[in-house]
């Protein structure tokens, strides 16, 4: 068992959470600095090869992130995690393989669950928002989650949702951390 298991595996489940959560924000915070300062500057051909942005707009205010390079957001750490989960003391053993592969994918799928939610949340509102009362979708409809990603300058998926898209994908960043992240971790 890893160091950063063996400290986790010590703390509540609700400080798991918070220093899951934290260490995530901080692991954001280092990505746009280093996108704007390292990967846009001096490796350009590689950071815009794929672009996610997010703009959020509620009744008080919007919150628009620069362009992030999802190699340097997702892919460095999902390598960084291989490498800490290969077995190195067992590395002829099957089952320790098996069980680093699987912790290495909970990331990736709770991740890829988080989008399924944001994008099934959005559909529902779709699909109901007539049968809803008036005041309930002009509130939800008061909410934005524009996200788009792109490939040198073309949208390769984009997702327009309100406050059904912004639950799911609230929903779906807590499923990652706690079911992804600290399972990942352990």
């Amino acid at each position: 068992m890893s160091y950063v298991g063996s400290s986790l595996n010590r703390l509540t489940a609700s400080r798991q959470m918070a220093v899951v959560g934290i260490a995530c924000l901080v692991w954001i915070g280092c990505v746009l600095v280093l996108d704007h300062f390292v990967v846009f500057r001096k490796l350009s051909s590689l950071g815009n090869c794929l672009l996610l942005e997010f703009k959020l707009t509620v009744p008080a205010g919007q919150l628009s992130v620069p362009p992030v390079s999802l190699i340097v957001l997702l892919g460095v750490p999902l390598v960084v995690l291989w490498f800490a989960r290969v077995p190195w003391s067992n590395f002829r053993d099957g089952a320790a393989w098996q069980s680093a592969f699987f912790k290495w994918c909970q990331p990736v799928f709770w991740l890829a669950i988080a989008v399924v939610l944001t994008v099934v949340g959005q559909s529902i509102f779709l699909l109901s928002k007539e049968h809803l009362p008036k005041g309930l979708a002009d509130l939800s409809e008061k909410f934005a989650l524009d996200v788009t990603v792109k490939s040198w300058d073309r949208n390769l998926a984009t997702l327009n949702g309100t406050l059904s898209a912004l639950l799911g994908l609230v929903i779906g960043t807590y499923l990652f951390l706690l079911k992804g992240v600290r399972r990942a971790l352990d």
